[in-house]
């Protein structure tokens, strides 16, 4: 079932840029970008109640760690102040869950990531504010403990097949080739086995889309 989910996600997006093209044949002048973008990625791993959790005590857990992403983005005109932004990219993500004195636990994987965003130019073309969803298909997850300076994995067979929630963010536009934005996004399914039921996964982004 999982598999598939992970492929009518990705022929939806392959629909997506065909359409994109088409409109881009008809309209005088184009408008349609096609691009790449890179991405600088902070997780964080959260209760359905807003908390960070894992940590001793009322205290958070190790919140952070910087993973990557790459991938293509497709910039679609909507209308005169109305874009809309969706891709694909690939990344890496490092998940923790415990940090505790000197015991450390979380999740690694890398992900495919299809997020589908209205951008929105309130004040001119170079700045705009987006608003949407973000579909990520996880791939090869392990579980990972490190204690007294040993580190261990093991494959995590629990893992939900896709998560999914809202994002958000802010961009300006360099210049006509390149644009830099900043993205959060919150997911609302369930992260994987019953231990992390109730947890859901959180991820800010810094980026730069270079477009063809």
């Amino acid at each position: 079932m999982n598999k598939i989910k992970s492929i009518a996600a990705l022929v939806a997006l392959a629909v997506a840029f065909s359409f994109a093209q088409e409109d881009e044949a008809t309209q005088e002048g184009g408008g349609f970008k096609l691009g790449i973008r890179a991405g600088y990625n902070i997780h964080a791993f959260g209760d359905n109640k807003g908390n960070q959790v894992g940590g001793p005590g009322d205290e958070p857990a190790s919140i952070s760690f910087v993973g990557f992403n790459i991938g293509l983005t497709a910039n679609i005109p909507l209308a005169s102040i109305l874009d809309l932004n969706s891709g694909l990219g690939f990344g890496y993500r490092k998940i923790p869950i415990i940090d505790i004195n000197d015991y450390e636990a979380g999740i690694t994987e890398f992900a495919l990531n299809i997020p589908v965003l209205l951008q929105i130019h309130p004040f001119g073309d170079h700045h705009y504010i987006s608003i949407g969803v973000q579909l990520d298909i996880p791939l090869s997850s392990e579980v990972y403990w490190k204690e007294d300076g040993q580190e261990e994995t093991k494959k995590y067979d629990d893992r939900a097949g896709l998560d999914f929630g809202v994002a958000f963010g802010y961009g300006y536009l360099l210049n006509e080739n390149i644009m830099f934005d900043f993205r959060v996004a919150r997911y609302f399914t369930k992260f994987g086995d019953k231990d992390l039921d109730d947890g859901h996964l959180e991820q800010a982004s810094i980026g730069l889309t270079y477009f063809f």
